[in-house]
């Protein structure tokens, strides 16, 4: 089977590991790949060892944040035009279906329709409310191209397909949990860091630094646990260049806790990181997954997780992890200082969550949902090409 798969983004993301985990297991199942993304980027070298092709075709995203009512209808004419581009290559590759790996981009599922082809529509993100997510041509609109516009949608958590059920005809719509696997660092197991204190409870936040992630409600819990005499840390991993880092930063100083808050920056692989901590927060209430979620659980670490989103599907309070309301940071504080004074919970529900997460999220479970899918878009799509059933 001959697939072209369209990416919005050519890094190292959540969704960017996601696809070679999967490109990794569909070549198992003879699934030939073949992948289009908008600008090259440093996932385009692992694309290349795994996939027949790679190309770069500069369309847009359909759906982006703070994006002002004329970038809109400048992108959605732009993408239309990118729509001929995109058709031609996967018509060159003799292609027999397209997979959209995102819910952010929309040139792939309309040159599926114009060749006549299957199309799937692989939704990795939710939209709306906090996320910021806006769609170019509206929400209702945009929803209901999806349905017309896809032999199959795969949301890849429960909560993403409850977003969806409203739009997409139920017998379209899966869930498909992808695989994640902790890669080995290539240079050295020791963490990057050290803890200030030895008594310090180390927590962990891997994240993109943005508003939405919530890394304030971190920082205040770290700073009230200080005031309560509980010894506290916090690392903050992801890009920290941004105003949002800089906003932390003036908070962790108001809250005289600018030793304790440690800004650590990107890191491809933060395993090293994963083991050094205590625990791990996860603080957004508008996941769609959790992948560093699951890193940690894979890592044998227990996980504190905002109430909301994908986080209920992926911590089940008192069991693998801990919840708490997402927003209270007293709530936060409680449970971290819970978990810094009974370390045997904190390996009791390490343990749990490795095991959980070892079970749930299997590579060759992910593969065999995935090739069922496309076996299902081609068989859907067989009593008339290019017509959706």
């Amino acid at each position: 089977m001959r697939v072209a798969f369209v990416l919005h983004l050519a890094r190292h993301d959540g969704a960017g590991k996601a696809i070679l985990e999967l490109l990794d297991v569909l070549r198992k199942s003879n699934v030939e790949a073949f992948v289009i993304v908008p600008g090259r980027g440093p996932l385009v070298s692992d694309l290349e060892s795994r996939a027949a092709a790679v190309t770069v075709i500069p369309y847009r995203w359909w759906a982006d944040r703070d994006t002002p009512l004329w970038k809109k209808a400048l992108r959605s004419c732009w993408n239309l035009i990118m729509v001929l581009p995109v058709s031609v290559v996967v018509w060159r590759w003799k292609c027999e279906l397209v997979y959209t790996n995102t819910m952010t981009v929309c040139v792939g599922a309309l040159a599926a329709k114009l060749l006549g082809l299957p199309h799937v529509w692989h939704f990795h993100e939710l939209w709306g409310g906090e996320t910021g997510f806006e769609f170019d041509l509206g929400e209702r609109l945009s929803l209901c191209l999806v349905d017309r516009l896809s032999h199959v949608c795969i949301a890849n958590s429960g909560t993403v397909a409850e977003r969806l059920a409203g739009a997409i005809r139920p017998d379209k719509l899966r869930v498909a949990y992808q695989s994640v696997t902790l890669r080995e660092p290539t240079t050295g197991r020791e963490a990057p860091v050290t803890r200030l204190e030895q008594a310090a409870t180390v927590c962990l936040v891997v994240a993109s630094i943005l508003p939405l992630k919530r890394q304030e409600d971190a920082v205040r819990a770290v700073a009230l646990l200080k005031r309560q005499g509980v010894s506290a840390e916090l690392w903050l991993v992801g890009d920290d260049t941004g105003p949002y880092a800089q906003q932390l930063r003036s908070l962790a100083a108001s809250e005289d806790v600018e030793a304790e808050v440690r800004f650590l920056g990107f890191h491809e692989n933060p395993l090293p990181l994963q083991r050094a901590a205590d625990l791990v927060l996860s603080c957004s209430p508008v996941e769609a997954f959790g992948r560093a979620t699951v890193e940690a659980m894979l890592a044998g670490k227990p996980v504190i997780a905002g109430r909301g989103g994908g986080n209920g599907e992926l911590v089940e309070d008192g069991v693998t992890g801990l919840l708490y309301q997402s927003g209270d940071c007293s709530d936060l504080a409680r449970c971290i200082s819970f978990l810094a004074e009974n370390p045997g919970e904190r390996t009791r529900l390490g343990a749990n969550a490795r095991g959980w997460a070892k079970s749930r999220f299997s590579a060759s479970e992910y593969g065999r949902v995935v090739l069922d899918v496309l076996e299902s878009a081609l068989r859907r799509s067989a009593p008339s090409a290019g017509q959706l059933d």
